[in-house]
């Protein structure tokens, strides 16, 4: 969950791309993805967002395991920050997790909620202090917001936010200090009935599957994956 007010949004072309992904053989290049389910349970991370029935920090985990499956079984080298809810993970402790792995690209994924309940749709956090890991992640950004506004979530665009430390969110600005393009994702507001309807008629599978589709998307368009 992440709220706040945005200092600077980001605005890129959509790369939507032809989908052969699940559907026909595909080998990808050397392209190594780190999937952090955000929050989780302990002493450094917060559960997150609950809203009955829904809850954060087992959604973010049932969403990653399921990009990882799908990213893999077309190719592309996957790991998780972590793979359960006990680990406790700081979010430095994160970044060092996607380094150790030779990330390309690490994304966290969410959900939200707002105080008054009146906000909607699926949002990307990237880095915004130009260069270009912040390129690669609005780049990304896109990709992913692209696939999740055909599942009928509002398109909020890709943003980026600075603080006294340069970007606001730890994770986007550890992760830029290990030079990995990293981006958290909001998959939607679990508070909201208008986000609430499209997640109980399509499922977290179809929202774990459109992130997939759009993380492969981007690494062919930047030819990590054909």
């Amino acid at each position: 969950m992440i709220t706040g007010k945005f200092v600077r949004k980001f605005l890129g072309a959509a790369l939507v791309g032809a989908v052969c992904m699940f559907g026909c053989a595909v080998t990808a290049q050397a392209a190594v993805v780190v999937l952090d389910p955000g929050h989780g349970n302990g002493t450094f991370t917060a559960p997150g967002a609950a809203y009955d029935p829904y809850y954060e920090s087992s959604m973010t985990l049932d969403v990653a395991k399921q990009i990882k499956s799908e990213l893999e079984s077309v190719g592309v080298t996957t790991y998780l920050t972590r793979d359960n809810n006990d680990t406790d993970l700081t979010l430095d402790g994160r970044a060092a997790v996607a380094k150790s792995y030779g990330a390309d690209l690490l994304v966290s994924v969410h959900f939200n909620v707002s105080g008054p309940h009146d906000k909607n749709g699926c949002v990307v956090f990237a880095s915004a202090l130009g260069g270009n890991n912040s390129l690669e992640g609005i780049q990304l950004g896109n990709s992913i917001l692209a696939q999740t506004t055909a599942l009928g979530y509002y398109n909020k665009g890709v943003r980026g936010r600075l603080g006294s430390h340069g970007d606001y969110y730890g994770l986007i600005r550890y992760g830029t200090a290990q030079n990995i393009p990293t981006i958290i994702l909001e998959q939607c507001y679990i508070d909201n009935p208008i986000d609430r309807a499209v997640l109980s008629s399509t499922g977290l599978q179809a929202a774990a599957h459109a992130d997939a589709v759009g993380i492969y998307n981007y690494l062919k368009s930047v030819g990590k994956a054909y």
